[in-house]
């Protein structure tokens, strides 16, 4: 789903909203999980899981020389979303 389609989305369900103003409350609750991430904090998003970033400095070797650094998004899957997922799993296979 694209930013403007959530927008519009979270904007029929919320008629007492703009666009505007749902697009500015998704700007901020994006700001505000960036700070969290780039303190080294884990970054929950209700219903949907997890965000963490780990960076680990590596000495290179090779042809590039030096010190390099790693960075790895981890997510993980909130508990509701993977019930959800294994239902879908479920239905299919019968």
């Amino acid at each position: 789903m694209t930013k403007r389609k959530l927008i519009y989305a979270i904007a029929r369900r919320l008629p007492f909203m703009t666009t505007g103003q749902v697009a500015d409350v998704l700007e901020v609750a994006a700001e505000l999980w960036c700070v969290e991430l780039l303190q080294g904090e884990v970054a929950q998003i209700p219903g949907i899981g997890t965000l963490r970033i780990e960076m680990q400095d590596v000495q290179a070797g090779g042809a590039v020389q030096g010190r390099l650094r790693r960075v790895y998004g981890r997510y993980r899957l909130s508990g509701a979303l993977r019930e959800k997922l294994e239902a879908e799993d479920d239905e299919q296979d019968t």
